[in-house]
């Protein structure tokens, strides 16, 4: 049994290390930090989304080619099987009628009603109500079968309902609780492969095998997460061969993994993109001369090439190609400071010097970024950025914050 083969369908990320393992029963995964919240909805990050995917189920989840495939559900709804209405506006969902939470009551289209309502709580911080929030109406025809409706044609909720976060929560357990205070964030209860039976803060988590899980149990005992920040520290790690899996190495240190014996950096192709998103209420950022300038003052060719390795490719539009949504008939704006300059000059932003700040009105052409902290070589990524808008007269400070307080921001 390989590492890969044992922790790919819990532990998907865009750089993954393994190596082969004969007996070890029990996976050792290192992350660079802690996640905030076990339960669903509830965290932003990646790392949080890695854990609550093995004690959590989503609906449908994305296979290795691009295509969805059923979790919860029995089946992807389809013009062909019927799941899906003709004119785009509603889905058929059947639920797996054997699935089981950790406790053995059933999954039920209750459940999925409550998630829904939950997602859309105004009341409650979930920062990802996308798609579920244009849901018109979860109708639960018995226990197992839900008619979701739209107002209008929407093509994009089988993606919604496969998103990394999200999963499916259980109402018989949460429902009428207070869920900013509850002991889920620390205690989940799901469907999934394994149970959270260890958190020591801030150092590890330990997962444990559903023996009776209702798809069958998986390979491994366990797997434990170790809170590990610093690329050194993991370095060391790799180096005793303490480790079985890296989420989110920088890519910067593939040049350290494939010169290791016994290790071997995995790329593996996901949908994940890193973009930079302008406010345009900001009275800066509202003319669209600016924002083209900051995308012409990017060289994104070179921060792919320099900084991730040659493993990603710039996009011009806001879904990466192999997406089924991805459009290739966008404007493009490529690399070229001295349109980014004039366009900033036509804006009214001039240099009072050469190399100085722009200014307009005896205000400097400012522009804070806000990053969620945590990841190397997306904070090295962005402090790329910001040297290139320096070189056409922009201004950026970056300010690095936790999840929990990115999302206020948004």
């Amino acid at each position: 049994m390989s590492r890969t083969r044992s922790l790919a369908a819990a532990l998907l990320t865009a750089l993954a290390l393994s190596i082969p393992i004969a007996h070890a029963q029990t996976a050792t995964v290192v992350v660079p930090q802690e996640p905030g919240s076990l339960l669903p909805h509830f965290d932003l990050l990646s790392i949080a989304h890695e854990a609550q995917n093995l004690v959590f189920q989503r609906l449908f989840v994305i296979g290795p080619d691009g295509d969805y495939l059923p979790e919860l559900a029995a089946e992807v709804p389809t013009l062909e099987n019927g799941g899906l209405s003709a004119d785009g506006t509603t889905y058929t969902v059947h639920l797996r009628p054997e699935a089981r939470w950790h406790d053995g009551t059933p999954v039920t289209a209750a459940d999925v009603i409550y998630t829904w309502q939950v997602i859309t709580d105004p009341d409650l911080p979930i920062p990802t109500r996308t798609v579920w929030q244009d849901i018109e109406s979860i109708e639960a025809v018995d226990d197992h079968t839900l008619i979701v409706s739209f107002p209008g044609p929407n093509v994009t909720f089988l993606g919604a309902a496969a998103f990394a976060g999200a999963y499916v929560l259980p109402a018989h357990l949460l429902d009428g609780t207070d869920l900013n205070a509850s002991p889920f964030h620390r205690q989940p209860i799901g469907s999934g492969p394994f149970r959270l039976v260890e958190w020591q803060a801030g150092t590890l988590l330990r997962f444990e095998r559903v023996d009776d899980h209702w798809a069958g149990p998986a390979e491994l005992e366990g797997i434990v997460i170790r809170v590990v920040p610093g690329a050194e520290a993991q370095r060391a790690l790799l180096e005793r061969g303490e480790v079985d899996l890296v989420l989110q190495l920088a890519m910067t240190e593939l040049p350290f993994v494939n010169a290791l014996t016994g290790y071997e950096a995995v790329p593996v192709p996901t949908f994940a993109n890193w973009q930079v998103w302008l406010n345009n209420e900001d009275p800066v950022l509202d003319d669209v001369r600016v924002r083209r300038a900051l995308v012409h003052a990017i060289d994104r060719d070179l921060i792919a090439d320099a900084l991730l390795g040659g493993l990603t490719e710039p996009s011009d539009a806001a879904l990466p190609a192999g997406h089924w949504a991805h459009a290739d008939d966008v404007p493009t704006y490529a690399y070229d400071p001295e349109s980014a300059e004039q366009l900033l000059e036509e804006a009214g932003w001039t240099r009072p010097s050469a190399g100085a700040v722009r200014t307009r009105d005896g205000s400097e052409l400012e522009i804070e970024v806000i990053n969620i902290a945590g990841q190397a070589d997306r904070l090295q990524v962005i402090q790329a950025i910001q040297s290139f808008w320096r070189e056409v007269g922009v201004r950026a400070e970056v300010r690095s914050v936790d999840a929990a307080s990115f999302v206020p921001t948004l």
